[in-house]
């Protein structure tokens, strides 16, 4: 009998170790699983971050470039509108720096008109002369 009694209080210890030891592993897999649910949750966080990071820059560097597309296209209407209203307006200085060009004894005047034009127009601080000639046999 009191080895009836032995074997059955030794069988109920092993049960109740096995009871402990599962239940120790069940909390240690939901435990496991909510480590891993956090860093799921870090990892998703930190991609959303980049990610936001990244469009935030890729929108600021495109109003930049958008910004001073705009800028440089409004400057040249500008220089381009104010350029044809010196050609309209003062067409026989124009013609004058024509006819000097292309007679030599006139030449001399061409620095003064330029000098009277770049006077006439504060967007034109300078006024450059570019004209093509032969050098040589070759167009300059």
């Amino acid at each position: 009998m009191w080895t009836l009694f032995a074997a059955s209080l030794v069988i109920v210890i092993c049960g109740a170790f096995l009871n402990i030891s599962l239940n120790i592993g069940l909390i240690a897999d939901s435990r496991q699983s909510k480590i891993v649910d956090k860093q799921a949750e870090a990892s998703n966080f930190n991609k959303r971050f980049i990610i936001a990071l990244i469009l935030i820059l890729a929108t600021i560097v495109g109003y930049l470039f958008l910004g001073d597309f705009i800028t440089r296209q409004a400057e040249k209407k500008n220089l381009i509108t104010e350029s044809e209203e010196i050609l309209t307006r003062y067409d026989k200085s124009v013609d004058d720096i024509t006819k000097a060009l292309s007679d030599t004894s006139m030449i001399g005047e061409i620095p003064e008109i330029l000098n009277f034009l770049r006077s006439q127009k504060q967007e034109f601080p300078s006024i450059t002369l570019i004209a093509s000639d032969y050098h040589k046999e070759q167009l300059t």
